[in-house]
């Protein structure tokens, strides 16, 4: 009798971890939180900006600090969203015409005399000109190193002395000779100069200066816009203006055909 239910026995003593295994509960993961002190990725990704400048001393940061904290600008924004901008134009999410406002050209700007740099972060929907930094330093005896200031990604360079296509192709087939790394150069609208806006990488101000300074006719670099990509004629702005474009031009050829019939 021992004998004809040993095997059942035996497989019984098999399933028994499972069956306990299968009973007990799954300790619960612990739930990752954020480490205490760390920004939000949309405040890690706002760009800094750093210039080296000259004449900055201890006794006079806090006075330069206020000095770009005084500065305002007149911005574009929704009031669907609150999407931000240079430019006049229209909201894409909302399709709402874009309303001029105005504020603090910069969030925050730090004077580091023991660095030699201002270094910035630009307020939402807003953009600056090198020059008009410079000018607002003048009243602190601050002056900007242009020489070895590096070039951020997605700045615009403005050059002047001449303002055709052709002059903006040849200007930026020699800044990709001398691997100024993604420059796309335009005519800038409504001006008598030549936009330059920088993909990514880096470049120092005075290699740039050196390329444009070698050309026929010569081209010279005199300012750089720190703000938003998309404005001041920029060929992706003006390609999806172009498809918006396409399309009114698409309805009113309908209109001529309905009027020929």
């Amino acid at each position: 009798m021992f004998i004809k239910w040993l095997p059942c026995a035996f497989l019984l003593v098999l399933t028994l971890p499972a069956v306990a295994q299968k009973g007990q509960k799954k300790e619960a993961r612990p739930i990752a939180t954020p480490a205490q002190g760390a920004k939000p990725a949309h405040a890690a990704g706002k760009p800094e900006f750093s210039l080296p400048v000259q004449g900055l001393t201890d006794d006079d940061a806090a006075a330069v600090e206020a000095t770009l904290a005084g500065l305002t600008g007149e911005f574009y924004e929704c009031t669907g969203c609150g999407h931000a901008q240079p430019t006049p134009g229209e909201c894409k999410g909302c399709e709402l015409d874009l309303t001029q406002t105005s504020g603090p050209v910069f969030q925050k700007a730090v004077a580091d005399a023991r660095k030699g740099t201002v270094t910035f972060h630009l307020a939402k929907g807003q953009e600056v000109r090198l020059s008009r930094i410079q000018d607002a330093l003048k009243s602190d005896d601050v002056s900007i190193e242009r020489e070895k200031l590096p070039l951020p990604p997605q700045a615009v360079l403005v050059f002047e002395g001449a303002a055709s296509r052709e002059d903006a192709t040849a200007l930026q087939g020699a800044l990709r000779a001398a691997k100024v790394p993604g420059a796309v150069a335009f005519p800038a609208p409504n001006a008598n100069a030549i936009f330059v806006r920088l993909q990514g990488g880096s470049a120092s101000w005075a290699t740039v200066a050196q390329v444009g300074s070698e050309l026929q006719p010569p081209l010279h670099l005199q300012d750089l816009i720190f703000g938003a990509p998309g404005s001041h004629g920029d060929p992706h702005a003006q390609g999806a203006k172009g498809g918006k474009k396409a399309k009114g031009a698409k309805g009113a050829k309908g209109a001529k055909g309905g009027k020929a019939d």
